[in-house]
């Protein structure tokens, strides 16, 4: 199946190749197996995605003895420079945040307030004003670059999906996602490696939607504002919150329950009063 994608192949793929190329339905922990071949198959997640993206791991079939040049050059093109996926807050911690990037009240991305995520937009700028010209080297779903936004800046960027008409990007820094031209995109360099990716994905705790206009609602609310966040859980790399307003402590989910669009699901307990009293 993997034979000659060098550009990967999605996991959502990954049943229906299966099926074409061996007429069976494919077995139902295929990818757990897969995952598990790691002789044969690299697989990195997508970042800001519940997605997967398969290669074909390349092992050398015979010894050559590479003369120091080689060797050197070859490590060069073997190493990706990859940006670590951002660091969640703990369970139980109350932080200011911005919201960036809204999809819906059950995902959407915030970045922590303070000087770190423009010192990494900083360098950014000034690495790519450096390096004007030269186009992206070797291509590839999910490897991490920089990439030109539709404000005239640059960001750090992972690619998503690779197409004639252009390449999508997730924003690492910010949660959104865009289609660009090709020669919008600048190789990544070390330096701008040493800081995670800061957009976290969330998700709101204890909130049911109860019409569609619940997530605009949801938006007009935070995007673009600085709130306060406490962290409740976590669960497959997303962070369950709670977002109260920075100026009136008022709780999101009480501003969306109280325009009719939403329910609180939180269920409260409340105490016996005789089990309050003194026995003996």
């Amino acid at each position: 199946i993997m034979q000659g994608r060098k550009n990967g192949l999605w996991n959502t793929r990954l049943p229906i190749e299966y099926k074409q190329q061996f007429n069976e339905a494919p077995p139902p922990d295929l990818m757990d197996r897969v995952q598990s071949w790691t002789d044969c198959v690299k697989v990195e997640s997508v970042v800001g995605t519940d997605r997967k993206i398969l290669y074909p791991e390349m092992r050398r079939l015979y010894a050559v003895s590479p003369t120091p040049e080689s060797s050197a050059k070859d490590s060069e093109k073997k190493e990706k420079l990859r940006i670590l996926p951002p660091v969640l807050p703990a369970l139980g911690t109350d932080i200011c945040v911005c919201v960036t990037h809204v999809k819906s009240c059950q995902q959407f991305f915030v970045t922590r307030t303070g000087p770190q995520v423009a010192a990494v937009h900083a360098k950014v700028q000034e690495v790519c004003k450096a390096r004007e010209k030269g186009k992206i080297d070797n291509l590839t779903l999910g490897a991490h670059c920089l990439c030109k936004y539709q404000d005239g800046n640059w960001y750090r960027a992972q690619v998503a999906k690779i197409e004639e008409e252009g390449v999508t990007v997730y924003y690492v820094d910010f949660g959104n996602m865009d289609t660009v031209p090709l020669e919008d995109l600048r190789s990544l360099t070390p330096e701008l490696t040493s800081e995670p990716a800061q957009a976290i994905r969330c998700r709101i705790s204890g909130l049911e939607p109860l019409k569609p206009s619940c997530d605009e609602e949801f938006s007009n609310l935070v995007l673009n504002e600085e709130v306060k966040m406490t962290v409740k859980a976590h669960e497959d790399h997303d962070c369950i919150v709670e977002l109260f307003s920075k100026h009136t402590s008022q709780s999101v989910t009480s501003c969306l329950v109280q325009k009719g669009v939403a329910k609180s699901t939180v269920v409260y307990h409340v105490p016996d009063p005789a089990l309050g009293q003194c026995v003996g």
